[in-house]
């Protein structure tokens, strides 16, 4: 056997083992350290391995966090859709949202996949940077849909607005007109009621209108603009409600006058005022096929008279600076004319009688023919005769 590892040539044997163990024994040990920094490194990796996996679900549960916020936005946003519909002057900003709506959605319908606890550090990392950019592309989609919402409410703001505008300037408009016809009607009905605590009512409440109509708002403001037009509808309401109860104690006045006037003949009669009773009384100057006529009416009767009828007999054309010219015409409509003229009042009438015949051409007027009477009515439904002074 070849002992050259164990000894020396000349070396004696008791010198030659030492050395033998110790070389057994550093040879162990570099085994040993070997096998122990594989270990280590192998624990390093899947330490690295794990905490990737861990920051990937970890920006997973923001991902999952972010899609229930961005699904509750989408769904008001989707609210906002209906009910803006036809609310808003241009769709096109809807459109804007309809757009960015569907795009989020379809962000939505895709969720990035979570790794497996037990995966490797490369399919960890790539599981984390997809999860980043999934992240990233929603929270751009759900920007968005914020932006085209907040167009959408800006634009149905300015659309609400305008319309609160036009509204209250018609709720104005038309309370003042109210508030017009009520005056009028005050006026008319002064002494033509039974109870004027009706007429009191009426009065108070065009005071109301009136204060209604000066009160100030911000035109800026649509909440305060349909505030006022509430408040402008509600005076309206009032004010016709006396309005109405005005007219029907005037109409039931008229009623009960009506009846005691019925139930008597009228005494006296109707005095017609013509051109020989001065004061521009009679025939003007014609305008074209028609007569000019003013008269006056003196009631000299108990009754009220509620009409007249004028009827001229006849008239003809004369040539202007030739009254001997003169060419036919027919005989010209009657004047039929509604008054109301008190016992003892005095009225002036104007008006036309006209012929159907044409004017002539060569520098004619029309004259109408003067009756010598004046048909009338009285509020009884009794008719007279006055005599026409001309």
């Amino acid at each position: 056997m070849d002992h050259s590892l164990d000894s020396q040539p000349g070396e004696p044997a008791h010198a030659r083992r030492p050395r033998l163990k110790w070389l057994v024994i550093f040879v162990s040990a570099a085994l040993v350290l070997s096998a122990t920094g594989a270990v280590v490194a192998h624990s390093r990796a899947r330490v690295r391995a794990e905490a990737a996996v861990q920051a990937a679900l970890s920006t997973l549960d923001e991902v999952t966090s972010v899609r229930e916020r961005v699904e509750a936005r989408a769904g008001s946003s989707e609210e906002l859709l209906g009910a803006t519909l036809g609310e808003i002057d241009d769709d096109g900003v809807r459109q804007e949202l309809r757009g960015a709506l569907d795009h989020v959605r379809s962000v939505l319908a895709r969720e990035p996949a979570a790794p497996e606890p037990s995966a490797g550090l490369a399919e960890a990392l790539v599981a984390g940077e997809r999860a980043q950019a999934y992240l990233t592309e929603l929270s751009a989609a759900a920007d968005a849909v914020d932006g085209a919402t907040e167009a959408v409410n800006a634009a149905h703001a300015s659309w609400v607005l305008r319309k609160a505008v036009g509204e209250h300037a018609a709720g104005q408009q038309a309370l003042a007109d109210a508030v017009a016809s009520a005056e009028r009607l005050m006026a008319t009905t002064d002494g033509r009621v039974a109870d004027e605590s009706v007429r009191d009512l009426l009065q108070s409440q065009i005071d109301a209108a009136s204060a209604a109509l000066r009160a100030s708002v911000d035109d800026s403001d649509a909440a305060a603009l349909n505030a006022q037009t509430q408040m402008l509808a509600e005076a309206l309401k009032s004010l016709q409600e006396a309005t109405t109860s005005t007219e029907d104690a005037e109409a039931a006045w008229t009623a009960a006058q009506s009846a005691t006037e019925a139930a008597r003949t009228p005494i006296g009669g109707l005095r017609v005022l013509g051109a020989g009773d001065g004061w521009g009384y009679g025939q003007g100057f014609p305008s074209g096929n028609c007569a000019n006529w003013k008269i006056g009416l003196v009631n000299q009767s108990d009754t009220p008279i509620t009409q007249i009828t004028f009827a001229p007999p006849g008239g003809s054309y004369a040539k202007v600076g030739d009254v001997t010219d003169e060419v036919d015409a027919k005989t010209p409509s009657a004047a039929v004319i509604a008054i109301y003229l008190p016992p003892g009042a005095t009225q002036d009438v104007g008006f036309q009688t006209c012929t159907g015949t044409p004017v002539p051409s060569g520098g004619y007027e029309f004259g109408a023919t003067a009756p010598d009477s004046v048909r009338f009515t009285w509020s009884t439904g009794d008719k007279g005769v006055a005599s026409f002074g001309w």
